[in-house]
């Protein structure tokens, strides 16, 4: 569970009727979600070199 979980989940408990937070899954999981969501919203940090992560989705 990341730092910011506790109050991404707040946020979503104060403004969303319908979420869910799955926590770490395999791929074909995460696939399978994607193509049910209307909403994917994944939380980034920026290191201070400037790099950053990223969700790559592809389709096979």
């Amino acid at each position: 569970m990341g730092e910011l979980r506790p109050s991404l989940e707040q946020m979503a408990k104060e403004k969303l009727r319908r979420y869910r937070f799955l926590g770490l899954q395999p791929p074909e999981i995460v696939q399978a979600w994607m193509k049910r969501a209307k909403v994917f919203s994944v939380p980034s940090i920026v290191a201070k070199s400037g790099e950053a992560e990223g969700v790559w989705y592809g389709v096979c």
